[in-house]
């Protein structure tokens, strides 16, 4: 008797330990997500979108998802914030097998392709019809054995769906690629749309994770979500409009949608070329209703945003600060601050300086962008106060192991701030700085090709002759703007 009570205090005891621990680790993730903006009003779920994800979000403003509970109570709000992080973990792991099925395709294509070559046949399932014969018979000798003697049976009875038969018990018992290069050997290289992103990238020497190529594949998502894979031109034109109304339904921006057509063509056409693939699509000059008569002109910053936006980040040592301190009187992009080298930054010329330059973590939008800045103002106060003593001057946003900088992390996250010093939620973005200061400069009569030096916009034919404008002559512009 005495056991039995041992035991059954013992398992009572075991069991409120367990639920315990579950009740505190669900508090914590409760409290490890809620956000209340202002106390004694509503409080929000609020969590960080993974990086590998980011890609899916692009028309949010924020790295964060942000969703309200609809209480200020806090007790209420802890139990609304458990079931949102249910459905958002949900959410990502469909993302995640989503973006997993979509590499497995190019990997597919990719291993199918070199399957081919082994037998001397080309990527595009060109080659000798013995090695083409060789190739199958391999593919057919994987088949089971009990399944092949199915087949003969099947064969001698004349069955007429004997070829149907015999394609699927090779699709069930070959490796996926190996089925791919089949295909490939009987149809020709016929790509569906999801797999145009890798083979686009070799094309253009790009890594999957640059810039160029992480928008192809956010394009190609988007219109493989929506209409399914298939090859691109097996897209009618009726199913295309109805894509580019399921956009326009979304709130994307006319202008948005022709872009995104507009790389799709570029991407569709450049693969199907190289690789002889003689498909008509439908995806050049799209049908999109009111084109460009929802585009928002860019906002400048007032004088007033401006001195306020100063005197917040001049002496700043918060990260973001400094690079809208550096922004603001240099007319870089928010990706050319973040990829800044600290050897980039020299500060004991005559004339402080920092120089924009390709390296090897970060892309220049065009030849232009390569260019040396005048640093004056607060971009050159926050300058002075930069450790620049390590290789770059924002490792924070460093992703080392992919050769790359967080550029869209960190422009969302420097919109939020200033966002934040302006207390505008609507405020102009950091973009914005580069329209400004053109501005400012303009206003100032600073003649137009030393803005574009500045800004690293083209020259006209006459203005490429010319060496480009000493730095002091710049300085003075950027400092009678100020």
């Amino acid at each position: 008797m005495g056991r039995t009570v041992i035991t059954i205090v013992t398992t009572l005891w075991s069991n409120w330990r367990m639920i315990t621990r579950h009740t505190l680790e669900a508090f914590n993730m409760s409290i490890k997500y809620k956000w209340q903006p202002r106390k004694g009003k509503t409080i929000y779920y609020r969590r960080r979108i993974p990086s590998l994800l980011e890609h899916h979000y692009s028309k949010l403003k924020s790295p964060f998802i942000t969703k309200s509970t609809g209480t200020s109570n806090l007790s209420d709000a802890l139990a609304v914030i458990l079931r949102i992080n249910e459905d958002v973990k949900k959410d990502w792991a469909l993302l995640q097998d989503k973006d997993k099925r979509a590499l497995n395709n190019s990997q597919n294509l990719s291993d199918a392709q070199s399957h081919l070559q082994n037998y001397s046949i080309t990527p595009q399932g060109e080659g000798p019809e013995p090695f083409k014969d060789e190739l199958f018979d391999d593919l057919t000798n994987q088949i089971p054995y009990d399944i092949q003697k199915t087949l003969y049976d099947s064969l001698n009875a004349g069955d007429p769906y004997y070829a149907e038969l015999r394609d699927q018990a090779i699709k069930n018992s070959a490796q996926p690629h190996k089925y791919r290069a089949l295909q490939i050997l009987r149809e020709g290289l016929v790509l569906q749309a999801s797999e145009y992103v890798s083979v686009y990238a070799d094309l253009k020497g790009l890594d999957t994770n640059s810039k160029q190529i992480k928008d192809v594949t956010r394009d190609i998502k988007s219109l493989v979500e929506h209409l399914g894979d298939r090859p691109p031109h097996e897209y009618s034109k009726m199913e295309i409009n109805d894509f580019i109304k399921a956009r326009l339904d979304t709130g994307v921006s006319t202008g948005t949608i022709r872009r995104n057509f507009n790389s799709l063509n570029a991407v569709f056409n450049k693969v199907n070329m190289e690789y002889e693939i003689d498909q008509f699509h439908r995806f050049k000059n799209p049908n999109i209703p009111n084109l460009g008569e929802d585009k928002k002109e860019r906002q400048d910053f007032t004088d007033k945003e401006l001195l306020t936006l100063r005197k917040a980040t001049i002496n700043s040592s918060n990260v973001t600060d400094q690079i809208i301190g550096l922004l603001i009187d240099t007319g870089m992009r928010c990706s050319e601050v973040v990829g800044l080298s600290c050897k980039d930054i020299i500060l004991n010329a005559q004339q402080p300086y920092l120089t924009l330059h390709k390296n090897s973590h970060r892309r220049l939008k065009t030849k232009n962008s390569h260019r040396n800045i005048p640093l004056v103002g607060t971009s050159l106060g926050v300058a002075k106060n930069l450790n620049l003593k390590g290789d770059w001057v924002f490792n924070q946003y460093l992703d080392d192991a992919n050769e790359r900088f967080k550029t869209t992390s960190a422009n969302n996250t420097v919109n939020n701030r200033i966002r934040v010093i302006l207390k505008n939620e609507s405020s102009p973005s950091s973009h914005s700085f580069r329209h400004t200061l053109m501005t400012r400069l303009r206003d100032v009569e600073c003649p137009e090709y030393i803005r574009k030096e500045i800004g690293g916009w083209a020259a006209t034919l006459s203005e490429k002759y010319g060496s480009p404008t000493d730095l002091k002559v710049k300085a003075e512009y950027l400092n009678k703007s100020i």
